[in-house]
């Protein structure tokens, strides 16, 4: 059955993209979102044509900010199901463990993770392997809408974030600074939201404790309705290592809390393996790499697990029918027509929060410790 997500999820992208100049018909027909779903709650909309038309929207309007925007404008409300658990958490690090564990019920093609780390936790968004080309718009959009509630419940709260994003960094960042404070990095290797443990301990200000034993009991409901299979979960997990070359079937494994013959063997059942499981993961990350970010070949490689150049090459072969360098060139071209974007690098992050960044050769962060007190 085809993945769908609710229609409330679009609430404001007619009026956006009439802002913007854009043709909301030809967005609309181009994507495959029925029009009425722009004007009515409570429709099911098909996840991918959702991707597919927040991109279409920033290049119809060309309008970088799209996504980021739309955010600004709505709120957490959107991931409906989920919102009254999420507003009945007594601290920070529960409503996302909360958002995270049970984020499935809301969209099964979507991956949220909340993965401890040095100094604190980060908040990882990612879209599951072969659902789109390009996720820069959602991704932009759907940490927004975290960042802000996570503000919400504690006040201002910049000071004990930063935001990580896989793409490149944009030529104007006044939106993203408006909306996330200046604690921004681009090019590394996840979309997150990195939050100190201070603020994880906050307690939330504006909870709701009398609605938590039925928003419980209401989720409990809906995820025995629609178990979460073990395939996404294994993916979701995968997409947590920074270094992929890490990510073995044992390692996964012992985070999930499984043997290696009995996560072997649900894959099985479900129709899956580890192997395939990892091997999509990476093709659609080296697609992604080479789209959105400026990384060059080797980069990619390395941050995908590869010690060699020539055995990403072959890899990217098989996997898109065509040589990693064609793959950047026609979509250096597609950039060009869809908006102008800066090539510049954002070279080293400077200290902030007192974290810094422990980076890489090839410009991204640390397996082992990504955050470090200075």
């Amino acid at each position: 059955m085809e993945a769908t997500v609710n229609s409330y999820l679009l609430d404001g992208f007619a009026a956006l993209v009439a802002e913007h100049g854009g043709d909301l018909p030809t967005i609309a027909g181009g994507s495959g979102i029925a029009l009425d779903a722009f004007f009515t709650r409570d429709m099911q909309v098909p996840t991918r044509s959702v991707l597919s038309g927040f991109e279409l929207a920033a290049r119809s309007c060309q309008f970088r900010t799209f996504g980021l925007i739309l955010a600004e404008r709505s709120s957490l409300a959107v991931v409906e199901p989920l919102w009254p658990l999420l507003t009945s958490a007594s601290t920070v690090e529960q409503m996302l463990v909360d958002l995270s564990v049970n984020f499935h019920v809301y969209s099964d093609r979507a991956l949220v993770s909340l993965v401890p780390v040095e100094g604190g936790a980060m908040l990882q968004f990612d879209i599951m392997a072969g659902e789109c080309e390009s996720q820069v718009q959602i991704v932009e959009f759907s940490l927004a809408l975290a960042y802000k509630e996570v503000c919400r419940q504690v006040g201002k709260c910049d000071d004990l974030i930063m935001l990580l994003f896989r793409h490149s960094r944009p030529a104007d960042l006044s939106a993203h600074v408006r909306i996330f404070g200046p604690n921004l990095t681009f090019e590394q290797d996840c979309n997150a939201i990195f939050l100190d443990a201070a603020l994880l301990e906050q307690p939330c200000q504006r909870q709701d404790k009398s609605g938590r034993a039925l928003a419980e009991q209401h989720v409990g409901e809906l995820r025995h309705l629609a178990p979460e299979e073990l395939a996404r979960r294994v993916e979701s997990t995968v997409r947590t290592f920074p270094d992929l070359s890490d990510c073995t079937i044992s390692n996964v494994s012992d985070k999930l809390g499984l043997s290696t013959r009995t996560l072997q063997r649900i894959l099985a059942a479900e129709g899956h393996s580890f192997r395939q499981i990892v091997d999509d993961v990476r093709s659609d990350l080296a697609r992604k790499y080479l789209a959105q970010s400026t990384l060059n070949i080797g980069q990619v490689a390395e941050l995908l697990g590869y010690s060699e150049i020539s055995a990403f090459s072959r890899a990217y072969r098989r996997w898109h029918g065509a040589a990693a360098s064609d793959g950047r060139l026609a979509t250096a071209v597609r950039r060009q027509n869809i908006w102008h974007n800066s090539r510049r690098r954002l070279a080293e992050c400077r200290p902030r929060l007192g974290f810094d960044v422990k980076r890489r050769a090839c410009g991204v962060a640390s397996a082992d410790a990504r955050w470090s007190v200075v």
